[in-house]
């Protein structure tokens, strides 16, 4: 890698020191990206596409989850639960 002369240009330095900040950052890939309509609308829908698939997959667990519970205390219980549903059932039909 050749080295650069210094520039005696104040201008010329000061522009050479915020383009070594950028590159140091890696700031201009983020402005060009940002830029570009194609790479911002592609990074929004990989981005919409994995909050999606993040939704579905912790919705699927947790119904999973709370199936589980209902069946395992519904199994266990299941005298008293129809016992409650039959007074319920028959309360509401008094009501009606």
């Amino acid at each position: 890698m050749a080295r650069r002369k210094k520039p005696n240009d104040p201008m010329q330095r000061r522009v050479s020191r915020i383009e070594k900040i950028l590159e140091t950052y890696r700031l201009r890939e983020a402005a060009d990206s940002l830029l570009s309509n194609k790479r911002l609308v592609w990074r929004h829908f990989l981005a919409g596409v994995a909050r999606g698939v993040g939704t579905f997959l912790g919705f699927s667990v947790l119904a999973a989850l709370i199936g589980y519970i209902l069946t395992t205390a519904l199994v266990d219980n299941w005298p008293q639960f129809s016992a409650w549903l039959e007074s319920a059932l028959h309360n509401l039909n008094n009501r009606i």
